[in-house]
């Protein structure tokens, strides 16, 4: 059995603005990888999420995603209904993906996570 005891951990009290993306992508970064176990930690990772992986397109940095479902961590923040919307919005900004063809059924994704030519 696995439990998920996440309150008050620093991660999930992140938010959108809480980085400045120019000035990190001004340093030549060239990779932004995130996680669905990080989308679920807390209403706003995803959005910061989203708005990192935004800023990194914009810089030309290669974006990808782990989605790494994890259904018990979901339940915490929102549920089945709201992993699936927030995962799809996600993945809109995503380059490069792994995940299970399993993993991606239950997030409620048809398409098994890949590569395309970037």
């Amino acid at each position: 059995m696995v439990f998920y005891n996440r309150a008050n951990e620093a991660g999930a009290l992140l938010k959108p603005g809480d980085f400045d993306w120019n000035a990190i992508f001004a340093g030549g970064v060239r990779w932004f990888h995130s996680g669905g176990i990080f989308a679920a930690l807390s209403e706003t990772t995803a959005e910061l999420i989203i708005e990192g992986m935004q800023a990194a397109k914009a810089s030309g940095a290669v974006v990808s995603f782990d989605l790494n479902f994890r259904e018990k961590l979901w339940k915490i923040s929102g549920g089945q209904n709201r992993a699936v919307s927030v995962i799809a919005r996600i993945v809109k900004n995503v380059m490069c993906s792994s995940a299970t063809k399993r993993t991606c059924r239950r997030a409620g994704h048809s398409r098994p996570g890949g590569c395309r030519e970037i």
